[in-house]
């Protein structure tokens, strides 16, 4: 029998370099490099991650202060409920700087440094510092706009809920008095990350994963940052971790704030109607909702935690999959990426009829829902997509919900490097272009999809709902970004003209080429926006 296969067309990349793993190349970094406020906090940067001369814990001076307050009396500890013995005496120990037995590795973060620790008899702890401002006393200090504390991630931890793959919480530490900062003790998981290896995901490691991301969504608890570096694989199993909840907020909190940017964005709607609109006040509208831009989404479908890992980490994922693993010669029907993304798919519906559970039955969202439920049902990654009657049906639904989670990520890119310490709106003129894209792309297939499937009830009724998500991003969210850094973007190539190649650039559609220098750890860009077949499932 001829062998079939559905082929995952997603985009070549490019990995951009990651400053914090390749510190031989900052020595190179532009003196202008958008990332750096200047040469100074460039060179406390570079110094921060071990570039200018090895690390050692008498080296550091952020350490020495920790410590030397501990000397003092000026941190209290406190210790929660499952904190072991052996962890604390690890705790105490890397307080009082009795380093002999001790293994200590520093990684640097954005807005704190992470120290794990171990000692001779192979237990770990990890604590977390905050960050201070640096003030010339602590020259190893980065320098930063904005100083957060750590109080955000220690009310997630201390509300997590039992039994689930996840970091927990050892101990709240904090240095009272002049140099007052935060530090969390976390337990450690000894683990790869989730980006530096991909083809540990499968159809169990996502089932468990998911269920953790259930039980968080039952918490009301939403993690925000479920990127391919806050999941762990915890080694000599195959069960993801979900680290690093500094990002996190509650659900009620994440409401009240996308209540607010919905109504900022209808004032700045109406004020512009207006014949003569106030110029003050749209000025002050436009700047609100600049800041709260990354706070709107589709109000149809609830938040949960699984929307976010598959925009943030599993799209990622699978294009790193798709360029490093072949297809299969007679060996699956399927390349390995599609059956991914139908296993998650399939998994998925499981999720959303879990969700029923902790949704109110009246709302619009439950019905959603269980719409949503009831159409991914139909998925199955194993069938004979040659001879099975489904396959057709499984091939739109699939090509529909990859489209919906590429407008998600192009969004939350193109906002990433526009209001953020990577600002840089070369690169968030890109990911606006590509939300564009995708959106008329998205429109065109359900236009076609629509009257393919109008004597289907359930399809039609989804099809409906993707086609609300899709006019969201494209009359709501597109039109706002693009302007915004279209300016921007073309300041910035007409400063940059005499040292890359900007037309060349333009023309290809890699923003990304003309300028080796962008700081973004850990992104995939896809080349060229005017791909628009990419991304669509394919019979062979």
């Amino acid at each position: 029998m001829q062998i079939t296969r559905i082929q995952f067309h997603l985009p070549k990349m490019n990995t951009i370099k990651n400053f914090e793993n390749k510190s031989d190349n900052m020595q190179t970094l532009p003196e202008e490099n958008e990332y750096f406020t200047n040469t100074l906090s460039k060179n406390y940067f570079l110094a921060f991650c071990g570039v200018n001369r090895k690390y050692t814990p008498k080296n550091d001076l952020q350490l020495n202060n920790i410590r030397k307050n501990y000397k003092e009396g000026n941190i209290k500890i406190d210790y929660t409920d499952i904190a072991r013995i052996n962890e604390k005496e690890l705790i105490e120990n890397f307080l009082q700087g009795n380093d002999k037995n001790l293994d200590i590795n520093r990684i640097l973060g954005s807005n704190g440094t992470t120290y794990i620790i171990k000692d001779d008899k192979n237990n770990a702890v990890v604590i977390k510092a905050q960050h201070i401002e640096q003030d010339g006393r602590y020259p190893d200090m980065v320098t930063r706009w904005k100083y957060p504390d750590f109080d955000t991630e220690y009310a997630m931890l201390s509300k997590l809920p039992p039994d689930i793959n996840s970091t927990t919480l050892i101990a709240d530490i904090n240095v009272k008095g002049k140099d007052a900062r935060h530090l969390l003790a976390i337990s450690y998981i000894d683990s790869t990350r989730l980006i530096d290896t991909p083809s540990s995901l499968s159809n169990e490691s996502l089932k468990n994963l998911y269920n953790s991301f259930f039980e968080l969504d039952k918490k009301g608890l939403y993690h925000r940052d479920l990127n391919a570096t806050n999941l762990v694989v915890k080694n000599k199993t195959n069960k993801i971790f979900i680290i690093d909840y500094g990002a996190g907020k509650t659900f009620d909190k994440m409401h009240e704030l996308e209540k607010k940017a919905d109504e900022t964005a209808y004032e700045t709607k109406a004020e512009e109607r207006k014949n003569f609109p106030d110029t003050n006040k749209l000025a002050d509208l436009k700047q609100k909702l600049k800041q709260n831009i990354k706070y709107r989404r589709f109000k149809g479908i609830e938040l949960s935690n699984l929307e976010n890992f598959e925009s943030l980490g599993f799209l990622p994922i699978l294009m790193l999959l798709n360029r490093k693993l072949p297809l299969s010669e007679g060996k699956e029907y399927i390349h390995h990426t599609d059956k991914l993304f139908l296993e998650h798919l399939q998994l998925s519906a499981d999720y959303h009829k879990k969700r029923l559970e902790i949704l109110d039955k009246n709302s619009d969202t439950y019905k959603n829902e269980k719409l949503l439920a009831d159409v991914l049902s139909v998925i199955n990654p194993y069938i004979d997509f040659e001879n099975n009657k489904n396959a057709e049906l499984i091939k739109d639904i699939a090509t529909i919900e990859l489209f919906r989670i590429k407008m998600v990520f192009a969004h939350k890119a193109s906002r990433l490097y526009t209001d953020s310490d990577q600002t840089n709106y070369k690169i968030a003129a890109y990911w606006s272009n590509e939300l564009g894209a995708d959106c008329a792309f998205a429109r065109q297939n359900l236009n076609k999809l629509s009257e393919k499937y109008k004597d289907n009830k359930l399809i039609t009724d989804y099809i409906k709902l993707n086609t609300q998500i899709t006019d969201f991003y494209q009359k709501e969210i597109y039109p706002f970004v693009h302007k915004r850094v279209s300016s921007e973007a073309f300041q910035a190539f007409t400063k940059d003209s005499k040292k890359f190649n900007n037309d060349r650039t333009i023309i290809d559609g890699n923003w990304l080429d003309s300028d080796p220098n962008i700081f973004a750890p850990s992104c995939f860009i896809p080349k060229a926006v005017n791909e628009r077949t990419r991304g669509m499932f394919y019979f062979c």
